[in-house]
Parts: C-alpha cells; structure tokens; sequence
C-alpha cells in the first residue's frame, strides 16, 4: 500500500492506495467462498473506489464493487451468476425444494443527502420446484423462465415480476407504489420530493396489475393441510389504484372447474367456482360455490381489502342438502342460510342452519372414563415464562366470534351410540361470545322407535323423551327421559332419566307400583326379587352400581339383606393403564362380603368399568396375626401384623 503525507496534493491524488488480496467467506449452509479477484481499495480527499472482489464457488460468482465522489455520493453494484436456488429455501415453505440457479444485479446509490435509489434485477434460469408429499411421494412443478425487476426511484418504487410454469400456466405482475408506504429506512430517507416526508403511509398511492393463468392446482395441499387432491384452473386480470387504505380495483380473479377432498370430514369438493370481481371502487364483489353429495352450497358478498385493522367482508353463505360431514360416524347434510359480517379480527354470523339429514353412530365408549369433577386442564406452558409474557399479545390475534344461530332438525335425524338409537327432531338457538363457551336454548327430542339398552336389555323410549337447553353450555343440557319394557303382560318396568347429560340420574319406574328391588329382579330377571337366587342378587346389586340410580347404595344394601349378605358397599380405585400403571381415572367396584365363620371373611368385587372379578379371603391366626389372599387381577397372600395403640 502506498500513503502520500503531504497537504497540498491535488484533491485526485490519492491518500491512500491498496488492493484486497484474500478475504474468504465460510458458512455452514453456502458453503466455501474464496475471494478469486482481488480488487483496489482507493482513498483520495473527494472520491474512493473500492473493488471490484469477486467470491467464486465452482460456476457460481458474486462480485461487488462501490465508489464515492464527493458532489454525488456513494454508487454500489453488485452482480452474481448461477447462483443456486436453494439459496431461497429460508423463504419458503418447509416442503418445498427449489432446483435450479439465478443470476442477479443489483445496483443502489446514496446521494450526499441521504436519499437512497436503486435497481434490481433477478433472473431464474429453467428449473423445478418440488413438493414433498405424503408417503414419500412428491410434485414436481417445472418453470422455464422468469423475471423480477425493481426500480427504486426518489419517490416510487417500480417492480415488474414474470414467470412461466412449463405447462401449467404463467403469471404476469407489476407494482408502481409510492416510497413512503415502504419501510422506514427507505421512506424517511431524505429525497428530492418534500411530499415523500410528509404523506402519510395510509395516503401513498399505488398502482398495480396482475394478469395470471395457473391450470394446475395441485400444489394447495402444500400450504393448506386440510384439503387434498386439488383440481382446477384460475384466471386473474385484476388492477388496482388508488391509495395504500382506499384501492380501487377493476377486473377480475376467478377459479373454475374446482375440486378437492377434505379427508379429516370425509368429503368429496366438486363444482367449486370461485370469483371475485372489481368495479373500479373500494371493494371486491365475490362469488363462490362448492357441491357436495347432492347439494350446493353458494356464497355472495363483498370484501373490502386494506390493512389489519381497516379490512372488512360482508356475505351470506346459502345452501341446500349441502353434505358437510361423511365420516364412518357421523354423515349430516345442512341447508344454511347465514350472513357473515366481518370487521378486523371480529366476526358476526346470524342466520338458520337446517339439517335435514344426519345419522350418528358412534363407537363404543363404555370403557370410557371421564375426568373427575375436580380435575382441571391447564394448558401446557411449552415456552415457560416467555409465553406468559406474551399471552396478551397472542389473544389480540385471535378472532372474536360473535354469533347467534337457530338450528332446526329435520326428520330424517338418527342416533346410535352410548346404548340409545333413536330418531330425533327439535330446534336449538345457539349462542357464541368471545370467550365463552357455546350456550344454547331450546330441546331435542326423540320420536318414536327409540330404544335404550341397559343391563344388557332392550328398553323402549318413550316417545316425547327430549334433551333440555335452557342457556347452558350445549354440552351438558338437561334430560327428561323414560325407557321401559314389557316384562310380562301386566308388568312394565324401566327407568325414568333426570338431571343432566353429564351427570343423569336413575330412578327405577314400575306398572304397577311396586318396591325398587323388585322393578329391578324383574327388569334383569322376568319376576320379582323374592324369586330370585344369591347369585342373581349380586348381579342386582351390580346393576344398581352401574347404573347410577338415585339412592343406588340404599338399593344395593337392601339386596344384600335380603339374600343374607352382610357387607354390600362401592369402592373406588385407580383404574390400570395399558403399560400397567396407575392412570388418575377412577372405578367404582361393588364389593360383596360375608363371614363364614367369626375368623374367615370372604368379600367378591366387580369393578363396574373394566369388570374384572376380584375374590379376597381374610383368615384371623390370632388377636395381631392375619392373613389375607387376593385373586384378580394381581394375585398374592400378605401376613399383616396388628399393634393396638391405647
């Protein structure tokens, strides 16, 4: 390097000369960039040169040069060649793979002032973009060129994009947007124009068009989970102007000849049309409409695009026999007619959704356990005190429903599940707040043919039996119930069913009046308890257990005295897991127990949810001395040793 020390040089003579000669870059993603062209560094008292350096990695270069001049400022360009692809993949989704290179320019000038202008330019070569699918399968979506451009001028910002998908269509953009909408440290930065500083983001012009042809939608799935198997074509030839809170938009973005699966509710899209069209104002009309089995279903309203807060949509969502689920559980059709108004974050939905149809089976839950009353689930702090912290800003990003609907069941409504089948009809009005559960008010009732099966027998349902919303969550509504049957020709005995549907509770009912161990022997058993045999009582008492009847242990203990029982009780225990421990869920278990003789008690157990039978005998050997055996499910003897503390 070469200094030069003396005041009185001419302003081009330098001060400084140099040359960078290695400056090599390393990094764990792009790999190992040797600088291949050392370039100048050159300081004099009205202008410095720096470069150019070029960085080399096989046929890929970046090179990048600056110079400054005292009355214009700093001027930076910067080009690169077969630049790899994956160098995007930070900015896009996690299952896409870009294969291909680019080539860039890029050039940016800092004037004396501060004000910052520049150009762009970014070009794909013919590559494919991969999407990973399930099971090891992939998309493979090939484009054979493209083009970005960016200008940014002293008061606008100018982009023009272009791509071309080998045959799946092509797409065609362009972007006039005043400088003062972009980010602070471009907008702020001093430019020729005063009105640049001072209008407001809000009030910065734009201007823009996007003209697209895509005949190929296969690559939703990607980035929406819930759907697959996407087919269609969309068209789009939509302008904007206007400002950045008020654009005004003409043309058109439509989607036809549209289908999709959605697995997780058994559905099959078809006949979807999508179209959103501008009038040269400040909002879109839309359109839309999807089949699904026989029925449609039709949207219209309009939306008004603008930023977070100032965004809206107004629409009605109408249809008939529209099938919205079709699963091995549940299949229902709806018939809604609803209007949806949507303000930021709010949505309000007002309306009728009829369904006409719907039949519900449901799988075996009789070895279900529900938590205890008192057990409550809290949410699990994944970031410790960091989520806390931010609890308030993540509820503002939620969406605040708002909605009050009247439900009506047609008569093609039936049940299958938890023991009852049943057709039922009924209206509901439900109620969402932010917040808050779903309540809801009205009743559900059963018509004819309901059947009720209990301790393994076949009840009837009397018809008018209903399920009460009286403005509680719609998940525990009261019940108002009876399920009877014809033992003999003079006897009819059942059950009446009070309470709610997460806590009912059992009365034993009878024609003609007669006691509730008897209504019971004859339920199980076709006569009357004095008929019945010391086996059969410990069925009974069983069935009493299970079953949940108001004052069932008063029950149960009657049963037992009649067939000389002497200990006829419920415990509870922690039911085993799969792996063989202790869950949190309880079982009740009803124990029968008798003595034999002063010194040997036998007590039989039957647990009312997994029913495993547990038989336990315990012999006295003296006054401190006992010895207890137990076979069930876990068998062994114990020695136990009594101390007496007085």
């Amino acid at each position: 390097a070469d200094i030069a020390t003396f005041n009185n040089a001419p302003s081009d003579t330098p001060l400084w000369t140099g040359q960078l000669t290695q400056a090599n870059m390393t990094s764990s993603s792009l790999g190992y960039w040797p600088l291949t062209t050392p370039g100048e560094i050159i300081l004099a008292r009205d202008h410095a040169q720096l470069g150019p350096w070029c960085w080399t990695q096989q046929a890929a270069q970046i090179c990048v040069q600056a110079s400054h001049v005292e009355q214009s400022g700093w001027q930076i360009t910067a080009h690169t060649t077969d630049l790899p692809m994956n160098w995007l993949q930070p900015f896009l989704p996690p299952q896409a793979i870009v294969a291909g290179t680019f080539n860039a320019t890029a050039t940016a000038a800092l004037s004396p002032t501060g004000a910052v202008t520049g150009t762009a330019k970014f070009i794909p070569s013919a590559g494919v973009i991969v999407h990973r699918l399930a099971d090891d399968q992939s998309l493979a979506m090939a484009y054979t060129q493209g083009l970005v451009e960016a200008t940014l001028g002293a008061d606008t910002l100018d982009v023009r994009a272009t791509l071309t998908l080998t045959d799946r269509g092509a797409l065609d953009a362009t972007l006039l947007l005043h400088r003062s909408a972009l980010p602070a440290f471009i907008s702020n930065s001093t430019s020729v124009s005063s009105a640049t500083q001072t209008l407001p983001p809000g009030a910065a012009p734009i201007k823009a068009q996007l003209d697209a042809e895509i005949r190929e939608l296969s690559i939703l799935p990607d980035f929406f989970s819930e759907i697959e198997d996407t087919q269609g074509k969309v068209n789009i030839s939509l302008s904007v102007e206007g400002t950045v809170d008020q654009p005004r938009f003409s043309g058109y973005a439509k989607l036809e000849q549209g289908t999709a699966l959605v697995p997780r509710l058994g559905l099959k899209l078809h006949g979807i049309q999508v179209q959103a069209t501008g009038t040269n104002d400040h909002q879109l009309s839309l359109t839309a409409q999807a089949r699904s089995g026989n029925g449609v279903l039709h949207l219209r309203g309009t939306v008004r695009p603008g930023t977070k807060q100032n965004w809206g949509a107004d629409f009605t969502v109408q249809g008939d026999n529209f099938e919205a689920i079709r699963t091995p559980d549940i299949k229902a059709t709806i018939s809604p007619n609803l209007a949806v108004k949507i303000a930021a974050n709010t949505v309000d939905v007002n309306g009728t959704l009829a369904i006409p149809t719907a039949h519900i089976e449901l799988r075996d839950l009789t070895a279900a356990i529900r938590p205890s009353g008192d057990v409550i689930i809290v949410r699990p702090d994944k970031n410790g005190a960091n989520e806390n912290k931010n609890q308030g800003i993540a509820n503002n990003k939620q969406w605040a429903i708002n909605s009050v609907i009247g439900v009506k069941l047609g008569d093609k409504i039936t049940f299958k599940g938890v023991g009852l089948t049943g057709r039922f009809t009924g209206d509901l009005a439900l109620i969402d707040t932010p917040q808050q559960v779903t309540t809801a008010y009205g009743e559900i009732r059963i018509e004819e043919g309901g059947e009720y099966r209990a301790v393994n027998k076949k009840l009837d349902v009397k018809k008018g039996g209903r399920l009460v919303f009286a403005g509680g969550p719609i998940n525990n509504p009261g019940i108002d119930a009876r399920a009877t049957r014809q033992v003999t020709t003079n006897v009819r005995v059942g059950f009446n069913v009070r309470g709610t549907l997460q806590s009912p509770q059992l009365s034993v009912y009878s024609e003609p009046s007669m006691t509730e161990t008897d209504a019971l022997a004859y339920l199980l058993f076709g006569g009357p308890m004095s008929q019945a045999t010391a086996a059969q009582g410990g069925q009974m008492a069983q069935a009493a257990s299970s079953l949940g009847t108001v004052g069932g242990e008063f029950l149960m203990k009657k049963i037992g005295n009649t067939f000389g029982i002497e200990d006829v009780r419920i415990e509870t225990s922690a039911v085993a897991s799969s792996t063989g421990t202790l869950s949190t869920a309880q079982q009740a278990t009803v124990v029968l127990g008798k003595y034999l003789s002063p010194k040997l008690y036998i007590t039989y157990g039957v647990g009312t949810v997994d029913r495993i039978n547990t038989l336990r005998l315990r012999y006295q050997l003296g006054r401190h001395w006992t010895v207890e055996a137990e076979s069930g499910l876990h068998q062994g003897t114990d020695i136990l040793y009594t101390i007496d503390r007085k």
